[in-house]
């Protein structure tokens, strides 16, 4: 007889088996962390010899975006500050270690899973992902973006001054990314993660966020969090605070003004090949549901056509006027397409932001 603990709903089930058929039948794609054999600065050796995007004519460098380069449809300023806000919030993830616990296949599938013949081994790669939320905690009670309380399990600061004292602090704030887990699998990886901030162009001041901590991971679904704790002083936090707060705001604007678009225009920000940020523009495809999460919503998979380079895996990607965003989870070699990992929509098609 099944305990509370493991039991799992009949949507629950089904939506696992989903998930299994997409990815061995449908969505078998390959991931897109960048690989560098040597060190970081061999990594222009890979952006000149990009195979699938020769050039990156279709990527347009973050520090050279502007708002002609919407299409005529969707040039609207508050769709294009909030595609800033979301460059602005995106970082270069850069992994050294591969955790030896890495699984031979995605869950419920005989499809191999991203670096397992590599495990227990040291290499450089690097992938994409964004800042989610930077939030201040008072003894493990905060309020994350949508003014919803977040409880830790921890009532203490856990950065590295904390954890090596005998009275760590009880008030503290957490910077925390959303990522693949096919990028940052687990805590071994993540204690060799650093996450590098506003790396917008070649001689962007050097920022760098290290001795992060996993939150949060789900290797079905290929997201994980990760996240860097702080006690004290902290360059940047009241500036990825405020582009956190504006990237709700200016989202609540832009579904309102696009909800209705059957264009679907998606863009992706991120790292290519592990250099400064470029933005690209392509739109969704098509979507692939995996099951239901609640009365409300879907969870769905989705294939578009943006432009992604080895670099991108767990970029956010952005449906204007879908849902939520996705987080960037392979390519097709079959078709070109690109597929994201799995987040959540609504049925009938319609913004997860309703006002």
């Amino acid at each position: 007889m099944d305990t509370e603990d493991s039991y799992e709903s009949p949507d629950l089930i089904e939506a696992r088996k989903n998930l299994a058929y997409l990815r061995t039948h449908v969505l078998n794609g390959q991931h897109e962390n960048q690989v560098c054999e040597g060190e970081e600065a061999d990594l222009h050796k890979h952006m000149l010899d990009c195979k699938k995007n020769p050039g990156h004519s279709t990527f347009i460098p973050y520090k050279k975006f502007e708002i002609n380069d919407l299409s005529e449809e969707y040039r609207d300023l508050d769709l294009f500050e909030f595609v800033k806000v979301v460059a602005d919030l995106t970082v270069r993830i850069k992994v050294k270690k591969v955790s030896k616990e890495r699984q031979e296949f995605w869950p419920d599938t005989n499809m191999p899973y991203p670096f397992y013949d590599k495990k227990g081994t040291e290499f450089l790669r690097t992938g994409s992902g964004q800042v989610n939320e930077v939030i201040q905690f008072t003894d493990g009670v905060g309020r994350d973006r949508h003014g919803k309380d977040i409880i830790r399990e921890y009532k203490k600061c856990l950065c590295r001054s904390c954890r090596n004292s005998d009275s760590p602090k009880n008030v503290w704030w957490e910077v925390v990314v959303r990522t693949a887990t096919h990028v940052v699998y687990d805590d071994i990886e993540c204690a060799d993660t650093s996450c590098r901030l506003f790396y917008d162009e070649e001689k962007s001041e050097l920022f760098t966020l290290e001795d992060l901590i996993l939150l949060e991971v789900n290797i079905e679904q290929d997201w994980c969090l990760i996240s860097y704790m702080s006690c004290g002083s902290m360059a940047y936090r009241e500036r990825l605070l405020s582009l956190v707060v504006q990237r709700v705001d200016l989202w609540k604007k832009v579904c309102n003004k696009f909800q209705n678009s059957k264009n679907y225009l998606t863009f992706i920000v991120s790292h290519p090949h592990g250099y400064a940020k470029q933005v690209s523009f392509g739109v969704y495809l098509d979507n692939y549901k995996v099951g239901k999460f609640d009365d409300k919503l879907d969870l769905m998979m989705l294939t578009y056509n943006t432009p992604t380079c080895p670099g991108s895996s767990g970029a956010p990607v952005r449906c204007v006027g879908l849902g939520v965003g996705h987080v960037h989870n392979g390519s097709l070699p079959s078709n070109g397409l690109n597929y994201s990992g799995v987040s959540l929509v609504f049925p009938d098609g319609s913004p997860y932001v309703k006002f």
